[in-house]
């Protein structure tokens, strides 16, 4: 198999992405699925639960369970919500007792080997997109590159003579949007949010700028109050995008 090839040619630290609610999966399946990615013991491990997203055709097909029924394609519906949830705490579990450490809301990785890249969008590094279509924030400002490959050849040409620009595809964050990141991607992070680093970024305590929602998630077991800032608790978890939604300003 390709994860065998890897080792051999020497790779010691990969990862492997699972996802929950496909199409005629149900707990069994799936748990027969994590059982042989634990068999191979791979440092980290990315799970998903499946996300059907509108203007899709996948949505087309597998969003109207109604219509599928009439259409006598019961077979082809996807689990139920009651299976889904099922699939999320058996995740949790095995891979607790597999030794895997839950970092963030989609990643478990054995100790020493959760994933840098990642964790510096969640913090909200710098980072440099290259290639079509991507995408970068450098002190702020998000650009992303063209994604048709003329375009793009192009912009590198006008680069090499008057330096890059990207003025069509930038966008310079304010204050306001900045602070909304650090919290709902800082929160999706089992450490959760740092409130000295939310004051040394914006020169602003956190709890003059979201102290009524933090007072409310805390009463509502959403959160919990940290020895740095704030975190998630196990139930805020499972409705996360309720709660990070409440941290977009108005």
């Amino acid at each position: 198999m390709n994860y065998d090839l890897a080792r051999e040619t020497g790779f010691c630290n990969i990862n492997v992405d699972i996802i929950s609610g496909l199409p005629g999966q149900t707990a069994s399946t799936y748990e027969a699925t994590v059982q042989k990615v634990l068999a191979v013991k791979p440092e980290h491990i990315s799970a998903y639960s499946l996300i059907i997203e509108k203007g899709t055709p996948f949505y087309e097909t597998y969003g109207q369970a109604a219509k599928l029924r009439e259409q006598g394609m019961a077979q082809q519906l996807l689990p139920t919500e009651e299976e889904d949830r099922r699939m999320y705490a058996m995740t949790k579990q095995m891979l607790h007792d597999a030794g895997y450490d839950r970092y963030e809301i989609s990643n478990y990785s054995y100790p020493g080997y959760a994933c840098r890249h990642n964790i510096g969008y969640w913090t909200r590094e710098n980072y440099l997109g290259m290639g079509l279509g991507a995408a970068s924030m450098i002190e702020n400002v998000r650009f992303c590159n063209p994604a048709d490959l003329t375009d793009y050849l192009a912009l590198n040409f006008a680069c090499q003579k008057t330096g890059p620009s990207w003025q069509e595809n930038q966008e310079s964050l304010t204050q306001q949007a900045q602070m909304e990141e650090f919290m709902f991607l800082g929160l999706r992070m089992m450490c959760g949010v740092s409130a000295a680093a939310f004051r040394e970024q914006f020169a602003k305590e956190i709890t003059d700028v979201y102290g009524n929602v933090l007072k409310e998630q805390l009463c509502q077991k959403l959160i919990k109050q940290t020895a740095e800032g704030y975190s998630l608790t196990e139930y805020g978890i499972d409705v996360s995008n309720y709660v990070m939604s409440a941290y977009l300003l108005d």
